[in-house]
């Protein structure tokens, strides 16, 4: 569970019987894996997994282990495993790609991964465990630490300025 601060804290407990609980993996579903997901938000980052803190593959890799998917550990090895597909080059082309995927594709770039979660009021929102991101703010890109996993959006910027619609490159669709 979370303390105060938000960082995971190992509690031992027993847990009671009752139909929900299952034994194995999680059922596999659009749902289950944005459940899945969304408990990890705020959790620090952690390049590699450090002090059993999650980067963006392990983000994913962490998500999808619930169900039974033994996932590489970098973002080349996890696109290299999955049977990824390659984005159009055009940002437009590129968003009417996303239109068609659903949530709980992994998206990548080199070196990073992220969790689609859908258009919401004209975004396209991800979830990804981010180190820092860039902020226009009057002709220049502030560089902000972020350091968690968070919900953010396609249009955002990376720490170099570039948003991260335009450095998408492969997706993997699980459901396909």
């Amino acid at each position: 569970q979370k303390d105060e601060e938000g960082f995971l804290i190992m509690v031992l407990t027993a847990i009671p019987f009752h139909e929900g609980l299952t034994e194995g993996y999680r059922p596999f579903n659009q749902s289950a894996i944005i459940q899945q997901a969304l408990t990890m938000i705020s959790e620090p980052y952690g390049w590699g997994g450090i002090g059993f803190w999650r980067d963006c593959t392990s983000l994913v890799e962490d998500i999808f282990s619930t169900f039974g998917f033994v996932l590489a550990r970098n973002s080349t090895q996890q696109r290299a495993m999955a049977l990824v597909e390659n984005f159009p080059i055009s940002i437009e082309e590129k968003k009417k790609k996303l239109e068609q995927l659903p949530i709980g594709t992994v998206l990548y770039f080199p070196g990073h991964a992220m969790l689609y979660l859908g258009k919401e009021e004209g975004q396209y929102r991800i979830l990804h465990s981010l180190y820092e991101m860039g902020v226009p703010i009057l002709n220049e890109m502030l560089v902000y630490k972020v350091k968690r996993v968070m919900i953010g959006h396609l249009e955002q910027h990376r720490a170099n300025g570039q948003s991260f619609i335009s450095a998408i490159s492969q997706y993997w669709c699980p459901f396909m």
